[in-house]
């Protein structure tokens, strides 16, 4: 669990400091426009009102924290499934679905007869959470990273529920 935040932190930060070297760092104060909290997404756009500013450095931050979020999750997963199953055929297909549902499940016209706020897989893409883009797109003012992040808590709890059933109904032998 450390080992795998440690990695995705390098990762990230090499990839940060080369981008940076490449490009320029820039500040973090440069203003992002996200779509208002208040803004009811059944209706059109009128004005300028529905839009906020936020601070980039703040935004990154989020989908940082996040995603890093998602990643232990998807590390916890992988783990209950290598425990249940001991195949890497199953890790690799069930990874692979999970990786890909928000591109196969999410229509547009689909969020006009179910609420979809429930959804999980959805609230994969974080920097189309946050910056409101998910709530114009299915037109619901549900999809918000703190529901996001409740229902990413609840999977988390799930999988580490099952994966004590399992460490403890299985008995494991060193080969």
């Amino acid at each position: 669990m450390v080992g795998s935040a440690i990695a995705t932190l390098g990762t990230m930060f090499f990839l940060w400091l080369g981008s940076g070297i490449q490009f320029g760092f820039g500040s973090l104060e440069l203003p992002v426009t996200i779509l208002s909290s208040t803004f009811d997404a059944r209706y059109p756009i009128t004005d300028f009102n529905a839009f906020e500013t936020q601070a980039i450095g703040l935004f990154i931050g989020q989908c940082f924290l996040a995603t890093l979020f998602l990643q232990f999750i998807y590390c916890r997963g992988i783990l209950l499934f290598s425990a249940l199953f001991r195949s890497e055929l199953v890790n690799l297909l069930v990874a692979g679905f999970c990786l890909l549902s928000p591109y196969i499940f999410q229509r547009r016209w689909f969020s006009a007869y179910l609420d979809k706020t429930l959804y999980v897989y959805l609230y994969q893409n974080v920097g189309q959470v946050l910056s409101g883009w998910t709530r114009f797109y299915f037109g619901s003012a549900g999809f918000t990273m703190e529901k996001g992040l409740l229902l990413l808590g609840g999977v988390w709890l799930l999988i580490e529920i099952c994966f004590f059933v399992t460490i403890q109904r299985k008995k494991f032998h060193l080969a």
